[in-house]
This record gives structure tokens, sequence and C-alpha cells, in this order.
């Protein structure tokens, strides 16, 4: 069994050139949750309960296995250039997160901070997203992307 997964996307400038771009901010799975979950949690099963997330939990794009995960999404929906954008994590960057979006003008790369205030911004005002047509990723996949996010809630 598949897991079908959404990619949302905002539009704000780049603080660098003040372009207006595509930020990639979230995904999220779109699907029930499978009967056999649990079983793709990398630890095992009290481990995953005492995490507190869970499967519906969206997965910000600011760590290293939700970026290249969202590159190979936005390949598989024909939107290369948007790929493209996503940057792999800086060697020797402080911090647990980082913001790999890219501008496609000048190629400044704002701080996680900002990619935190856009992701807020969004959440609460989700008309305003761009949501891409669902992929399906596997199910080991979907869980080791939640392990690997810090806890975001509130969306």
């Amino acid at each position: 069994m598949k897991v079908s997964v959404q990619l949302s996307l905002g539009k704000y400038s780049c603080a660098g050139c003040s372009v207006e771009m595509w930020w990639v901010l979230w995904m999220r799975a779109i699907s029930p949750e499978p009967a056999d979950w649990v079983n793709a949690w990398h630890g095992d099963t009290e481990e995953y309960f005492e995490s507190g997330k869970d499967f519906a939990m969206p997965v910000v794009i600011e760590q290293s296995g939700a970026t290249e995960t969202a590159r190979t999404l936005l390949r598989e929906l024909n939107l290369d250039s948007r790929a493209r954008q996503l940057v792999d994590r800086p060697p020797g960057l402080r911090g647990a997160s980082y913001n790999p979006n890219r501008c496609p003008r000048c190629a400044h790369v704002a701080d996680w901070d900002m990619l935190e205030h856009l992701v807020i911004e969004a959440a609460h005002h989700q008309h305003a997203l761009w949501r891409l047509r669902p992929v399906e990723v596997s199910p080991a996949r979907w869980a080791y992307l939640i392990e690997e996010q810090h806890s975001i809630r509130g969306f």
C-alpha cells in the first residue's frame, strides 16, 4: 500500500531581490492511514505512540530527507524548475533545521527563521496555497519523514 502525499507551496517575496517566488513549505498525507501504519515506523510501537508524532502530521520541508523527497515529487509532477530551487543543507550550518528554498532569480537562500515564519503564515491562510496533485510514497518513506521532523503543531 502506498501513501498519497500532497505538497503545498506558498508565493512570497525573496528577501534578496523582492521577486515573488514559490516556496515549497510542507507535504502531508491525504490518504487514509494504512491499517498496519505502526509497522512502518522505524522504532518500536511504544516509541511511536510516545513520540507525539502521527500519520497525519504535516512534514515541513526543513530537513535533508524532506528536501530530497520534495525534489523527487516535484520532478514526478514535471516541475523540474521548482525541484532545482531546493538546495541541500550547507555543510557546517548550525541548528536542527534549514531552509532549502533558493530564489530562482538571485539565488538568495533565506535562513530557517524566514521559512518558519512563512509556514506559520501559510498555515493560517491556506486559501493562498498552491496544493499540487497528490503523489504516492511508500509507508516506510513517510514514516521516515515524520520521524525526521521536529514536532510542529497548529495546522
